[in-house]
């Protein structure tokens, strides 16, 4: 009898062993995610939303000697704009600018026997810059923006030749800095706002004698913006 309890006993006991051991969860450690040993580490560009803007507007030039007598002056654009996930105050802009100038100079020409008192000056500004916002989000917002641009500046003047009318040109390239500021106002995807650029730009053109002119202004411009 004594026997056969103990027999019993120990089979009892080492089931319960068994049991525990089965369900300890030191013995059938989890396995681990493939995500845990991973370290996710952000990008430091990651766009977040776009903006397109539609410009148009006047420019305000420079008071130069050489040229005078402006009787019209116009600016057109468009620029796209990301802003940042990770940094919400800062964004990036990448913008185009067409600027006419025309002026009552006489600048001659060596081709031409009769000069037009008519003289065109046409910049595509090419510009590539950031954006600091204020605040982060809402429709209400204020920001300043600065970059370099890429400038190609052409001068036309027109006349004729015994009695044939034409035009003669000359280009002018630079790269230069610019600056500027501007305020928005959004209505859901729509919006508008006023904005402003400051180019700092020089040309030269020796065909007509005219060097380092001061071709630098100020664009004053409505913008229409779609935000996606």
């Amino acid at each position: 009898m004594h026997r056969f309890s103990l027999i019993l006993f120990l089979a009892l006991y080492t089931v319960t062993l068994s049991a525990e051991e089965s369900t300890d969860p030191k013995n059938h450690p989890e396995p681990e995610s493939e995500t845990s040993s991973t370290t996710y580490k952000a990008p430091f560009f990651k766009p977040g939303s776009w903006s397109i803007t539609f410009y148009g507007g006047k420019y305000e030039v420079a008071e130069e000697p050489q040229f005078v007598g402006i009787r019209n002056d116009y600016a057109l654009g468009v620029g796209a704009s990301a802003e940042l996930n990770q940094y919400p105050y800062l964004g990036l802009d990448f913008e185009y600018f067409y600027v006419n100038r025309d002026y009552d100079t006489p600048v001659g020409p060596p081709l031409f026997g009769t000069i037009d008192n008519d003289t065109s000056v046409q910049t595509n500004a090419f510009l590539v810059g950031g954006r600091a916002f204020y605040p982060a989000q809402g429709p209400f917002r204020i920001y300043a923006s600065a970059g370099l641009g890429y400038f190609h500046t052409t001068m036309i003047v027109y006349g004729s030749t015994l009695g044939l009318p034409g035009s003669y040109e000359e280009k002018d390239m630079s790269m230069e800095f610019y600056y500027g500021v501007g305020i928005g106002y959004m209505f859901g995807k729509w919006g508008l706002g006023f904005d402003y650029r400051h180019f700092n730009l020089d040309g030269s053109f020796s065909g007509f004698d005219i060097s380092n002119a001061d071709l630098g202004g100020d664009l004053l411009m409505a913008g229409l913006r779609f935000s996606f």
